[in-house]
């Protein structure tokens, strides 16, 4: 990475803590994750390229993505609970039009573009059901060439991995989600790499990029980050979080319906699977 861009990541950093309309939210502490994301995508983008952050929320990452284009856009639907109390919807459309960022609020917006990158930043961990129909549908915006970028959660991270050997969840705190206001939007199903592999093989990309990283080390004592960091590179897969960079070739074609052997893969193993026809079921 160039000094220029590590220049640029911090000046934006100074810039989103002071300008950001919800102070408090942006963790200092997480500055190195801020910065890493675009750094990670800067040696695959052109200056003009058209970028796409889905499921933005308060667009305190996007923000980060200025220092790789000027055409930068971003989408939300904005009804996460906190979302929707005390105008804070506008208040970010209001901080992405004073940070340049186009901010698109109907899906059908999206369509009416097409794009270099489009990006889901911890996003596609909350959905409820398979993700492949809004991923087909999102490469198909993508200029062939186009990269698909997504983080998420590493399922098997060191932090989980050591709650369930001393008999704790990996899930989040059990009061977070019974108390939760109206249908959950935690986590739902996290990720692995075999399970990245598997996306980019599904979704018929080409992979350009899949490393580990990390967000949270927030949540580890100053003193013991540095160590951690440094341990972590003999062990990158228990990293808290996974970036893909993955490619769509030319005369790609979306594919919602499994083939019979993955059919057959991914179902066999399930009691009923017998009872399933793979010709009858609606894969839209």
């Amino acid at each position: 990475m160039s000094d220029n861009i590590e220049k640029t990541l911090e000046d934006l950093w100074r810039e989103n803590l002071q300008n950001f309309p919800f102070k408090g939210y942006i963790n200092p502490a997480r500055k190195s994750a801020y910065c890493a994301m675009p750094a990670m995508l800067y040696s695959h983008v052109t200056k003009d390229a058209k970028i796409l952050d889905f499921g933005c929320g308060p667009l305190d990452k996007t923000f980060m993505f200025k220092s790789l284009t000027k055409n930068l856009y971003a989408f939300d639907t904005l009804k996460d609970t906190w979302h929707t109390v005390d105008n804070n919807d506008e208040k970010i459309k209001s901080y992405g039009r004073q940070s340049g960022i186009h901010f698109i609020d109907t899906f059908e917006e999206i369509g009416a573009h097409e794009y270099d990158v489009i990006m889901l930043h911890d996003v596609i961990e909350h959905f409820h059901d398979s993700p492949r129909t809004l991923l087909n549908t999102l490469t198909s915006y993508l200029k062939p060439g186009g990269l698909l970028v997504l983080t998420v959660p590493n399922a098997g991270n060191i932090r989980k991995r050591i709650h369930l050997l001393l008999g704790k969840t990996n899930y989040p705190r059990y009061g977070y989600f019974y108390w939760y206001p109206g249908k959950w939007d935690g986590h739902v199903r996290e990720y692995v790499r075999g399970d990245l592999d598997a996306l980019v093989s599904y979704l018929g990309l080409y992979k350009k990029d899949l490393r580990t990283f990390h967000i949270h080390l927030d949540i580890l004592p100053p003193s013991v980050r540095s160590l951690w960091r440094f341990v972590s590179t003999f062990m990158p897969n228990t990293r808290d979080s996974f970036y893909l960079i993955a490619e769509k070739p030319k005369g790609w074609e979306p594919r919602l319906k499994p083939t019979d052997e993955e059919f057959s893969s991914s179902f066999g193993r399930q009691y009923f699977s017998k009872f399933l026809d793979i010709r009858q079921i609606d894969w839209t």
